[in-house]
């Protein structure tokens, strides 16, 4: 079988047998793949500290047509601390779900995993917010998958709208007039400025704006919306 050397992240396992795992690795090059790990349940085993969710670095995998297998692995980070907060490690998983349910497998994938691997060391090594942290995530998400919300025109009509104005309507993917505001909600200026900010500077510009800005729970109706299902995992954000 051919070996196959990618860098990756753990976003998800499932134990299988009595001492094997399978392992949801996303690599920038090679997208979403399945990759069984045998053995590593046994503390005697090499791979025992590489098949954990949230380990980066680079993997060695056997492939066979569409199977991997992996071989070895040397981390770079294991995130560590984002096991020791619940609050923290229930963000990370959220995260983490959201790459799963996008990533594609034989597509590569660089936005999105140097995005969750940024937001991951922001939660791990930073007192930072989390709700502007996952904000920003959830942000640049939607963009990186091409639903960047519209916040100068009208999502319907594409009538020019002064900033401060309007409201947002999550169906139609943005800001509304208006009249075109019956099913959208409530978006105060500061929200509508912070949203403004992180499309234009990208996800480390919510280090210079207000917390009380992150517009949090709008983002995740407005992503989920998008994906056409709910995660699970995010409903139990804070």
């Amino acid at each position: 079988m051919p070996s196959v050397t990618t860098q990756g992240v753990v976003l998800r396992y499932s134990n299988y047998r009595e001492n094997d795992r399978m392992l949801t690795l996303l690599s920038p090059s090679l997208g979403k793949l399945d990759v069984m790990s045998r053995g590593c349940r046994k503390l005697s085993s090499p791979l025992h500290s590489v098949s954990e969710m949230f380990i980066t670095g680079e993997f060695v995998l056997y492939q066979n047509k569409d199977k991997y297998q992996l071989v070895s692995a040397e981390a770079a980070q294991n995130f560590y601390d984002l096991r020791l907060d619940v609050d923290r490690l229930t963000a990370a998983v959220y995260l983490c779900d959201l790459c799963r349910e996008a990533a594609q497998t034989a597509q590569p994938q660089q936005t999105l995993y140097y995005l969750l691997l940024r937001s991951l060391a922001y939660m791990d090594y930073s007192a930072e917010s989390l709700t502007a942290i996952v904000s920003a995530f959830l942000l640049s998400y939607a963009s990186a998958l091409g639903y960047t919300p519209r916040m100068n025109h009208c999502a319907v009509c594409m009538k020019k709208l002064p900033e401060g104005s309007a409201r947002f309507d999550i169906s139609a993917g943005g800001v509304v007039c208006r009249e075109h505001s019956e099913s959208a909600e409530n978006i105060t200026a500061g929200e509508e400025e912070w949203i403004r900010a992180v499309i234009k500077g990208g996800i480390d510009e919510f280090l210079r704006l207000p917390v009380k800005d992150a517009p949090l729970g709008l983002l995740r109706r407005y992503v989920e919306t998008r994906l056409d299902r709910p995660i699970k995992s995010g409903a139990m954000l804070k």
